[in-house]
């Protein structure tokens, strides 16, 4: 009767007949494994095309809005009522809003410094500390276009983190940040998505025109529906709703 191959630990080598047997195997499993990995990879959904240009600082001019959100106007070439102007969103350094740099400023030509943050057509800039700089020519912000009530359901976002600071930056795996964002003052946004794949942008302000963010921190990152007075300002649209009236799904 053969001898049967025996494993021992401490040996460099396993014995002829064992490696026969588990080799194949081996070679088996670990092929399983890959497979799988490839299959996890092909169904994962690819991140937003979103940039945050951290370290590339660039010149800016142009009037405050400061509410609900501070934001940068700027004149558009052939400049229309509708749309006068391309606006950017301004927010500070990290997880802090821009309001404490730009209070009573509403309506004043600045010149400033920062890095820019965008997606889908959505503008930010990171403002440099200290770089804000009154210029002659002060301009009067028009006032919001009334688009009346409406109900919209969809996903409140710090939208620092969501044009393009983290990736990615929705749901549950972001809410803890999300909710630090908010509450240091980054604008509140309401991402709505479309039947068609398509996403709308909302920001959130409260039936005054001022900030929502410290009354709906436990809505964050999940599924909400929204009513209240829908509001076009140049390229952006505002929703101010009453905190009541930010309903978790």
């Amino acid at each position: 009767m053969a001898e049967r191959p025996f494993y021992v630990g401490y040996k460099p080598h396993a014995e002829p007949g064992i490696r026969r047997f588990l080799a194949p195997r081996i070679v088996g499993v670990g092929g399983v494994f890959l497979l799988i990995a490839l299959l996890v990879v092909q169904t994962q959904t690819p991140f937003a095309d979103s940039r945050f240009e951290f370290g590339v600082t660039r010149s800016f001019e142009g009037i405050v809005a400061e509410y609900p959100y501070p934001t940068l106007l700027l004149p558009r070439p052939g400049r229309s009522d509708h749309m006068p102007y391309s606006r950017y969103l301004l927010t500070a350094q990290g997880k802090f809003g821009a309001a404490p740099l730009f209070e009573g400023m509403a309506g004043r030509r600045v010149e400033l410094t920062g890095s820019l943050i965008y997606r889908d057509g959505q503008t930010m800039i990171e403002v440099v500390p200290d770089s804000i700089e009154a210029r002659s020519g002060d301009d009067p912000v028009a006032q919001d276009e009334t688009l009346g009530a409406i109900t919209l359901r969809g996903e409140i976002v710090d939208s620092k983190c969501y044009l393009g600071v983290m990736k990615p930056a929705t749901f549950k795996p972001h809410k803890a940040c999300a909710i630090r964002c908010l509450s240091g003052g980054i604008p509140a946004l309401l991402v709505v998505r479309r039947d068609d794949g398509r996403h709308e942008h909302v920001l959130l302000a409260d039936p005054d025109g001022r900030a929502l963010n410290q009354h709906i921190l436990d809505r964050v990152a999940q599924p909400v529906s929204v009513s209240g007075e829908l509001f076009r300002r140049g390229s952006d649209l505002i929703l101010r709703a009453a905190p009541d009236d930010v309903v978790a799904l």
